[in-house]
């Protein structure tokens, strides 16, 4: 039998000791076209904000930079956080 629904304080104490305590997470954006592209990157949970590094010239990066969202994902598969972002990109010299 599994366990019983966690009440909603809970669910907010567990994501934010997952934001604080992982490093890894899965990225998706789309293309032009709408084609997904999901791929795990390392994060940083700093100031509220859930920063990400990817190469400039990557898919991920390209997709960032155009459609200004993306959908990021936390956890293990039976206990996942589902976080909507809005991207804010930043050039390093």
């Amino acid at each position: 039998m599994p366990p019983p629904a966690r009440d909603t304080a809970a669910r907010i104490a567990d994501t934010r000791a997952r934001l604080e305590g992982d490093v890894d997470c899965w990225v998706s954006t789309a293309d032009e076209a709408g084609v997904p592209h999901l791929v795990p990157l390392s994060f940083l949970w700093t100031d509220g904000r859930i920063l990400v590094s990817t190469a400039e010239r990557s898919a991920t990066a390209r997709n960032l930079r155009r459609g200004g969202h993306a959908r990021v994902a936390l956890g293990h598969t039976r206990d996942v956080v589902m976080v909507d972002v809005v991207v804010e990109t930043i050039e390093l010299a």
